[in-house]
């Protein structure tokens, strides 16, 4: 591998009290990369602070690391300050000393490494590698890699098509198998829970990932402990066959993440468990330079994007139309050299229901626009998609049963999405620069092309795939287009689809899940009693997810449920169980409004039928990075109802809003009822 090589820096600048100085920075790639700053306090009092070195690269957004700082008069100290750089160019570099009373010392200078797009990447494709070490494995895994970069769920090949959620429920679950989708995310939990879990979602036909985030970061924190972890996880479920993918932590480069602590994670993980990939999913940012570095920690790549509404505002792409689907899955294809898998990430939400669940402006996409991204993703090179913000997306409405029927559809053309493209050659699309894409496939050995157009005008364009004679047909109530000569004469309307094969009888299918979608109109609002803050606080409404209490929201599977026969006051009460000693199932409610500097009650009824088994419920907040809150201690709840009282004051409360969270702890059941929080003097 070639060493980088760096610019030298200036080596000293002064600025208020302190002197700082910089010294050379690290010249290797995927190591530890640190900036060693020494600091001198000329000044004749006592400096108590913070030091910041913010390091803007030339197509990214700056990026700051920052340690606390205490020195006295006359001293000097050296702190170590973390950064990434893998782009080429001039990075201006900014070291500040900072404290209560402004800026008391800065650096400033600029760093250009050389060498990147020259360097050897270190790690590639892991299913490809000859004498891999780790050896890859001798027998079948669950899931695997093929040659053309297929994944291959145990010996067939595998289009997955997710979603972004954990069924709470045995209906929820079923409901998303029965629309299509194959895999559903699980956070980590003791291998006990998981392994039911598993088995439950096997039963389903469900296949299961499960995002391992900061546990594959061995740049920080206790490795020693991660590694004991994922040790025990790997030998509780690896074996799983339900269990298809691991995920790595979200959108690294985008937040900073060393690669190197990243790369160090992913390589135990591939020794620990061949039976399965890692999935690294990346913000529609960062540079392909970049993003190629953070991919050598991880087997499959990616990117999120929603650009619904237009113009997209999610990020500075200069494409603010839909067409940015199919441009993030070729930067993301380009950043593996087309040698791993992608999975892209779709939108299944509207942006506004970020912030208000019911907001009548919500702009969710269109039937027409979510098959678009679909197939402009998949033409583009996606092996897979996945669906992001359903949680925040009312079930059942009129986009839910759009998202539904649009997943059936893929689901059906799975068979034809796994397959290797026709013989006979690449498609011809004609004129050149016709904005239509296309991408071929097979169906029992006849031609099926998916065709997008990715401009927002209609467009034309003569399609022919060479070798094909047989006449085409549209699929998924399409129109098929006029043959003549042996190419198709493909008209589309802006952002428009089609599906067609040569197959002379295959017939996917795509339900109407419309009427379905008409029920939201009948959700009520979310019930709130006079006073009290917590919508919902009794547990009695589940329109949403019949057993599941609308407005809460399940961080564990199968382990909530409203319950109706044991209630405190009212019709039902909430039903929290755990069959872990170490396992600590919760349900938590966002976006509850208060007032700032104020005093409240939070208040709640308890009672359990095991011994041993512990519960809280508390009220919680983040101001400068700070948590604030009123939390009922651990305490055992006797087999009567029993009231618990916490004093809640909002200061310091800056966004004027807080979440509300009930918790056990231990083996055993405990009900919850009537929680209130309203306002004291």
């Amino acid at each position: 591998m070639r060493a980088w090589l760096w610019l030298p820096l200036t080596a000293l600048a002064a600025g208020g009290e302190v002197v700082v100085s910089v010294a050379p920075l690290p010249t290797a790639p995927l190591v530890r990369q640190e900036a060693l700053v020494s600091l001198r306090n000329a000044g004749a009092e006592r400096v108590q602070g913070r030091v910041e070195l913010t390091l803007k690269p030339p197509v990214e957004v700056a990026r700051t690391a920052r340690v606390g700082l205490d020195l006295a008069a006359g001293a000097t100290v050296e702190v170590r300050l973390p950064f990434e750089l893998y782009e080429e160019g001039a990075h201006p570099v900014t070291v500040r000393v900072v404290t209560a009373a402004g800026e008391a010392g800065v650096w400033q200078g600029s760093v250009t490494p050389v060498g990147l797009a020259t360097a050897q990447l270190p790690v590639a494709n892991y299913y490809r590698q000859q004498g891999a070490v780790p050896p890859r494995p001798a027998g079948a895994v669950v899931t695997g890699v093929d040659p053309q970069n297929r994944l291959i769920h145990r010996g067939q090949p595998w289009v997955p098509i997710g979603i972004y959620l954990t069924p709470t429920t045995e209906r929820g679950a079923k409901e998303l198998a029965a629309a299509g989708f194959d895999l559903v995310s699980l956070g980590q939990m003791p291998p006990v829970a998981t392994r039911k879990y598993l088995d439950l979602m096997q039963s389903w036909d469900l296949k299961v990932w499960t995002p391992l985030s900061w546990s594959l970061q061995f740049a920080e924190g206790d490795v020693g402990r991660k590694k004991a972890e994922l040790t025990e996880l790997v030998a509780a479920v690896g074996g799983h066959p339900a269990l298809a993918l691991w995920e790595s932590i979200d959108e690294p480069a985008w937040g900073g993440q060393p690669a190197w602590g990243l790369r160090e994670g992913y390589q135990f993980l591939r020794a620990l468990d061949p039976q399965r990939p890692i999935w690294t999913n990346h913000a529609p940012r960062n540079s392909v330079q970049t993003l190629q570095w953070y991919n050598q920690a991880t087997d499959l790549a990616g990117c999120d994007v929603y650009p619904v509404p237009m113009p997209q505002t999610q990020s500075n792409l200069p494409n603010p139309t839909l067409s940015v689907v199919g441009d993030e899955a070729r930067k993301s294809v380009a950043t593996v050299s087309g040698q791993k898998p992608i999975l892209m990430v779709l939108q299944g939400f509207a942006w506004a229901t970020l912030s208000q669940r019911d907001d009548p402006q919500a702009v969710y996409p269109t039937f027409a626009e979510s098959r678009f991204m679909a197939y402009d993703a998949i033409t583009a090179g996606a092996n897979g998609i996945l669906y992001w913000g359903c949680h925040y997306t009312p079930r059942p409405s009129p986009f839910w049963s759009d998202l539904k029927a649009l997943v059936s559809e893929l689901r059906a053309l799975a068979p034809a999405l796994a397959s290797l493209p026709p013989a006979g050659g690449p498609v011809e699309v004609a004129p050149a620069d016709s904005p239509i894409a296309v991408a071929a496939r097979t169906y029992e050995a006849q031609p099926v092309l998916l065709l997008a157009n990715r401009s927002g005008q209609p467009a034309q364009a003569k399609v022919r795939l060479p070798g094909a004679t047989t006449a085409w047909r549209a699929l998924s109530d399409d129109a098929a287009p006029p043959q003549t000569g042996g190419a198709l004469q493909v008209s589309l309307p802006p952002w428009g689809t089609l599906a067609l094969t040569t197959h002379p009888t295959w017939t996917p299918r795509r339900p109407d899940y419309r009427a379905e979608g008409q029920i939201a109109k009948t959700l009520r609002p979310l019930p709130l009693e006079p006073g009290n803050l917590l919508p919902n606080g009794s547990f009695e409404q589940d329109d949403q997810e019949p057993g599941q209490p609308d407005g809460w929201q399940a961080r564990f599977p199968f382990t909530s449920e409203l319950d109706r026969t044991v209630t405190h006051h009212g019709g039902a009460s909430l039903k929290l169980t755990s069959d872990a000693a170490d396992f600590r199932p919760l349900l938590v409610q966002t976006g509850i409004a208060v007032q700032r500097d104020a005093k409240y009650e939070l208040t709640g009824w308890l009672r359990s039928d095991t011994p041993g088994v512990k519960a809280r419920f508390y009220v919680e907040w983040v101001s400068d990075g700070h948590y604030y809150g009123g939390i009922l201690p651990w305490t055992s709840p006797t087999a009567t109802w029993q009231r618990f009282t916490v004093p809640v004051s909002t200061t310091p409360n800056t966004s004027g809003d807080l979440y509300a969270v009930v918790q056990i702890e231990g083996v055993g059941t405990v009900w919850f009822d009537d929680l209130r929080l309203v306002a004291v003097p």
